[in-house]
């Protein structure tokens, strides 16, 4: 073989080479430290690990384990950033590729309680619980599921599942104490707010108190509950829920200002947690203070287009405005089978006042 043989077959076997080296995985080779973002473990954004994910999805094919696994991170970083339907699509290739993976159908059920898809939600967990029957979490998920179809036995049942796998789960006790709670049974509730502090004074010196105060407040015990609560306060003024308990107690003493500021404090700590802009908007309509109780009630709305409680309210403030009801078309995205389905029935003239108390004595008017 003459030498420029040898070098024109040692130039094209560079080039097949090379070819073999690229052509597979040409995003991850061209981009290294992109694709090693899906994976990291340093302080990197949310956006750039959705694109590392990204990069490795698109150089492999769709059916490999490391395509199926960045699928599954890149869902994580989603529901980070609030974009669910993505997230859900990605579970469902994960899903789709791995059947049996239970991580997935239960994140996947999480990320249906987002959306309010309370019986998509539900399915993924009763598969979760198929998939490991011992999962404490597959159980804690699906009672809380319940709780958002105010079925409020099945969640109390499902509270009781993870007590048997795991005795001392603190977050069985507060979710089953709410549920009792719920359900006009306020001393079993601060039975097991009294167990949960018992067992983790640590977590419970917070959580637990402002579940037994908001147990103490069904009861009436209202010198109880605010004790409960600033003792909450004190140890986590981080948490944005014994304020809004402390603002229950202010607004049943008649100290309006007080609560509103009590109130306000939750939302700087919790701005996109809609049940406090509820709160806030319906303190401002008994203060009459109609135009702020409308910011509050509107991003309510906002946050959460499918509670009808703040449909209600929104309603009942843009009659007091002297404004057309828009209650109608927002009844098509709410679930009218629960209550308060009767009260919107009532208000659209739908129903009479006599079959919303029939309904009432079978449902748990909690707003």
């Amino acid at each position: 073989m003459t030498k420029a043989v040898k070098c024109g077959f040692a130039a094209k076997a560079f080039t097949i080479l090379l070819g073999v080296w690229l052509a597979p995985i040409p995003t991850v080779r061209a981009q290294p430290s992109l694709a090693a973002k899906c994976n990291a473990t340093a302080n990197i954004s949310a956006d750039d690990r959705i694109a590392g994910c990204t990069a490795v999805i698109e150089a492999m094919p769709a059916n490999l384990q490391g395509t199926i696994f960045a699928y599954f991170r890149r869902a994580t970083f989603l529901l980070e950033k609030g974009e669910v339907d993505r997230a859900i699509a990605d579970y469902n290739h994960v899903i789709e590729h791995d059947p049996n993976n239970q991580i997935a159908f239960l994140r996947r059920a999480w990320a249906y309680k987002l959306k309010a898809a309370v019986d998509e939600a539900l399915a993924d967990y009763g598969r979760g619980i198929e998939l490991n029957p011992k999962d404490a979490y597959a159980y804690l998920g699906r009672a809380g599921a319940y709780m958002m179809k105010q079925d409020v036995d099945r969640a109390i049942a499902d509270y009781g599942q993870v007590l048997l796998v795991h005795p001392d789960n603190v977050a069985a006790y507060l979710g089953r104490a709410g549920a009792y709670d719920f359900k006009g049974e306020p001393d079993r509730a601060i039975a097991d707010c009294n167990r949960a502090i018992e067992i983790s004074p640590e977590r419970g010196a917070g959580a637990g108190r402002t579940c037994r105060g908001r147990a103490h407040t069904s009861k009436g015990d209202l010198e109880l509950a605010s004790a409960d609560f600033n003792q909450a306060i004190q140890f986590n003024p981080k948490d944005p829920r014994p304020y809004q308990g402390r603002a229950s107690i202010l607004l049943a003493r008649g100290d309006l200002e007080q609560a509103l500021s009590s109130i306000k404090q939750a939302i700087e700590l919790a701005p996109n947690d809609p049940y406090f802009h509820r709160w806030a908007g319906i303190a401002y309509i008994q203060d009459n203070r109609l135009s702020e109780a409308r910011d509050d009630l509107v991003r309510a709305g906002e946050l959460d287009r499918k509670n009808p409680y703040t449909q209600l309210w929104l309603d009942l403030l843009r009659r007091k405005m002297g404004q057309p009801s828009e209650l109608e078309e927002a009844s098509r995205q709410l679930d009218m089978s629960q209550w308060p389905g009767p009260i919107i029935r009532l208000f659209l003239g739908a129903t009479t006042l006599e079959a919303v108390m029939k309904a009432a004595d079978a449902a748990d008017p909690v707003g």
